[in-house]
């Protein structure tokens, strides 16, 4: 079997050029007003009344999402990610990948968590993130050990991407873009992707 590496290389270095005139058509805007989690509300028994907010806050969306789970207040990382990784050796839930500061992080911070969705599927990834979805999905679960140290709550933010529609482009731009989010933001907790 012969490859062409040469053509290879050309094939990949115009799809580069090809997404960066996409993302230069691209426009990221807040998409709703940012969603609100008290310290009460987190320590909560009753489930069913955060299924109903985020159920309520999520109806109807159906656009690619990218957001952001923080804290109200910043907090110690070391003190956040202590929390995770005691809730962690409990093997209950999947938890999201802890990850290392790095010398850009600052020792206090509020960013939990970057992520992107598509679509509907928005609704079951904040249920998830709160801990009142599913144990096996890698998540934040984050009723279930962040209460204790979170006493000012959280909040979610979400952000659109507008996309060129008339134009193809078979690299994810929405991943790109959350990427990106992913990189100014250093979220304490889950995986940068990994296209760039």
């Amino acid at each position: 079997m012969s490859v062409d590496t040469v053509q290879i290389k050309k094939n990949q270095i115009e799809l580069l050029l090809d997404s960066q005139k996409l993302l230069d058509k691209c426009s990221i805007a807040e998409f709703l007003e940012p969603l609100y989690f008290s310290y009460a509300e987190l320590n909560t028994k009753n489930n069913l009344e955060l299924q109903n907010k985020i159920k309520f806050y999520c109806a109807g969306i159906k656009e690619n999402l990218i957001y952001t789970i923080s804290l109200r207040n910043p907090l110690p990382v070391q003190d956040i990610q202590s929390a995770i990784l005691k809730y962690k050796r409990k093997k209950i839930h999947a938890l999201s990948k802890v990850n290392v500061p790095t010398k850009d992080w600052d020792e206090v911070g509020s960013v939990l968590y970057v992520g992107s969705s598509k679509g509907s599927n928005y609704t079951t990834r904040i249920k998830n993130h709160l801990g009142v979805g599913s144990k096996g999905v890698y998540s934040l679960h984050l009723t279930r050990w962040i209460p204790e140290i979170a006493n000012a709550g959280i909040v979610i933010r979400t952000f659109t991407l507008e996309e060129p529609s008339h134009e193809y482009n078979n690299i994810n731009l929405l991943e790109i873009i959350e990427q990106g989010f992913w990189d100014e933001l250093k979220p304490m907790f889950g995986k940068r992707s990994g296209l760039l």
